[in-house]
């Protein structure tokens, strides 16, 4: 498969969830009730947004710098700033995810955002705007994976070009 066939295949909804998206939903699971999740309210999802874009930023550089990446140390570096972006967008799923079964429903988004606004109506519209944005296959709750495209956006990660 090409590069653009693998990624249309992965983004398009599927009936069942492959071996690795139930792992990825076991692993946050895993993850929310280990008590280690860094994001305690919704500001402080916001307040990553900028160490996420850096994060990102900092993996282009490498990849551009390094077109090939053949050395142990370029890989380690490359690893570490994509590992710092993923356990932080990782950390916002989780909170996000109020009953820790791995998947965000409307209802957590709803109750998520209104818990960060005092006002209420504009949250819940807010909220149920970007559940709709975030539901790509319509399935009622959000994975993970349609959770990382949304949110990258969310946090202006763009490709530079």
């Amino acid at each position: 498969m090409g590069c653009i066939t693998s990624i249309l295949y992965f983004l398009m909804p599927h009936s069942k969830p492959s071996n690795l998206e139930l792992k990825m939903v076991e692993a946050l699971k895993k993850r929310a009730t280990s008590g280690k999740c860094t994001v305690k309210t919704f500001n402080s999802v916001i307040m990553k947004f900028p160490k996420i874009d850096e994060s990102f930023e900092k993996v282009r550089v490498v990849f551009k710098k390094y077109a090939c990446l053949n050395s142990n140390y370029q890989k380690s570096v490359l690893l570490v700033h994509l590992q710092e972006a993923f356990n932080t967008i990782a950390d916002a799923f989780v909170f996000f995810d109020k009953d820790k079964d791995g998947y965000v429903t409307r209802k957590e988004m709803v109750q998520t955002l209104n818990e960060a606004s005092p006002v209420q109506e504009t949250a819940g519209d807010i909220a149920v705007k970007r559940f709709q944005e975030m539901d790509w296959n319509r399935s009622g709750r959000i994975t993970f994976k349609e959770f990382l495209f949304v949110f990258t956006n969310w946090v202006g990660v763009e490709d530079g070009e």
